[in-house]
């Protein structure tokens, strides 16, 4: 582990990092047909892919590692980590598993924001991880802590008797001032802050679409723009309604982006002994269109795939 840890600090490091896939992503949506393939990890492809794991994020060597793969999705199976890469859009994850484990929990005096978000900037710079766009949005923290139900007094509270022990840091994005819906960063540090736990999915997007939410921000608010029936109903209640950029997921086997208006929600049952209440978003294009921007093939052979098709 150490002759891979000082590869951090080596002018081979920044060359690994330099030559990695997901440098310049370009845009070649893979095949949504491709069976996934998995494969134990020749002597040579562990040496490139801990090599590279070692000088973006510290990852110690893997025992073993399995590695399953599908156009341009890279899963990567070992004790020590899981890792997956997406090439064409520069998307990538690790999670390591004694991440949010130590029995110590977090430093306290080291959990205020400016600290945090200090900590996390140097961790992406050390890492080569370009996010350009990126807001701090919230902290996802996790406790641990045991008690029984029993002998709890009143007005117990769960967080002040159990152990912090992750704070994971959650960013959102814009594109020239405008909200960009589906980006995703979250990072969570290790006590040597190291990354333990990414996610990242930022992909490239073109300028053009920008300008093309702020054209039709300015139809909404001149009332040019209308809510769609679909979302007009005496059930159906908008929480909220904002104009951005939206675009495909990560496991989403295509891309596409567009500007669109984003409608929150809530839609309930007219039932008034048991209603059924849920919430969620609709994106609607220049025409008042529902944008659908993420679309999973039901692939033969699969359950999904033999699922009987219903109407509502």
């Amino acid at each position: 582990m150490k002759h891979l840890t000082r590869l951090c600090r080596t002018a081979v490091a920044a060359a690994i990092v330099a030559s990695l896939p997901w440098a310049a992503p370009a845009f070649a949506a893979p095949r949504a047909d491709q069976p996934v393939a998995q494969h134990t990890a020749s002597p040579d492809e562990r040496y490139e892919i801990s090599n590279r794991l070692a000088a973006r994020f510290g990852a110690p060597d893997a025992s073993d590692m399995r590695i399953a793969t599908a156009g341009t999705y890279r899963f990567i199976h070992a004790p020590e980590y899981l890792y997956f890469e997406r090439a064409d859009t520069g998307s990538v994850g690790l999670e390591l598993p004694q991440y949010g484990t130590s029995p110590a929990g977090l430093d306290a005096t080291a959990l205020d924001k400016d600290t945090v978000l200090g900590r996390v900037e140097v961790a992406l710079l050390r890492a080569g991880l370009r996010a350009e766009g990126r807001h701090f949005d919230t902290f996802y923290d996790e406790f641990a802590g045991a008690a029984l139900p029993e002998s709890l007094p009143p007005g117990f509270d769960p967080k002040a008797a159990s152990t912090h022990m992750a704070r994971t840091t959650v960013y959102k994005r814009t594109l020239n001032g405008v909200p960009v819906f589906g980006s995703e960063l979250l990072v969570g540090l290790m006590p040597d802050g190291t990354i333990g736990r990414l996610r990242l999915h930022w992909p490239e997007l073109d300028a053009r679409l920008a300008a093309d939410a702020v054209a039709l921000q300015r139809a909404v608010r001149s009332q040019q723009w209308a809510l769609p029936d679909s979302v007009t109903g005496p059930e159906t209640t908008i929480l909220e309604t904002s104009t951005g950029i939206v675009h495909s997921g990560f496991a989403d086997p295509g891309m596409r982006a567009q500007a669109v208006v984003r409608v929150m929600y809530r839609k309930q049952s007219p039932d008034t002994e048991l209603p059924l209440s849920s919430t969620g978003y609709k994106y609607f294009d220049a025409n008042g269109n529902e944008v659908v921007v993420s679309s999973f093939p039901q692939l033969p052979g699969t359950a999904a795939g033999a699922k009987p098709k219903t109407t509502r």
